[in-house]
Formats: structure tokens, C-alpha cells, sequence
């Protein structure tokens, strides 16, 4: 009864369904409907899988999802305050081009 409490995966959930409903759909990436995505991984192009493993870090910067929007923002509280920290640790490596 004393953990911290939230509700922001909640929200998240919330947030994606309502986007589908409005008909924000898009389909998946080429590379992630075939069978061929982990052979492709070792071309180590845009247009392939990029297997985020063989990466500094286990991360990748690669899209997966046309103007992608952070639906899951955690509290600043509890556990959810280290995934914030990881989180913004992970975009700033994307920016500056780390991973």
C-alpha cells in the first residue's frame, strides 16, 4: 500500500488505442513482415533490420513507425524515475548518433 503508485502505462495503452481509432494506422516496416529480417540484419542497411543485439548498448536507431510519439512517459517516481533516466539517456545516444 505504500509503493508508488502509476498509472502511466495505463495512460499509454489509453493513448495508443485512441490513435487507432482515429485511424492513425501505417503499415509495418518491410523488414519486419518477412521471415528474411534476421538474414537481412547483416546488410546493415536502412532499408533492412537493424538486430539492435549487434549494437553498442543492445540499441539501434532505426524506424519502425512514421512521426513515432512517446506514448509511455514515466513518473518521476519509484522504479518509473530510473526508466525516465534510461529513456532520456537512450534519446540523447540517438541524437548524437551513439547507437
Amino acid at each position: 500500500a505504500t509503493a508508488p503508485k502509476s498509472n502511466a502505462a495505463y495512460v499509454a495503452i489509453d493513448a495508443a488505442l485512441d490513435r487507432i481509432k482515429q485511424g492513425d494506422t501505417q503499415p509495418v516496416p518491410h523488414y519486419l513482415r518477412t521471415r528474411q529480417s534476421q538474414a537481412m540484419a547483416s546488410e546493415k542497411s536502412d532499408k533492412h533490420y537493424k538486430y539492435p543485439h549487434d549494437y553498442p548498448y543492445s540499441m539501434v536507431s532505426q524506424d519502425y513507425w512514421d512521426n513515432a510519439e512517446q506514448f509511455y512517459k514515466p513518473k518521476a517516481i519509484g522504479f518509473e524515475r530510473e526508466i525516465q533516466k534510461r529513456m532520456n539517456w537512450a534519446r540523447q545516444a540517438k541524437k548524437s548518433g551513439d547507437c
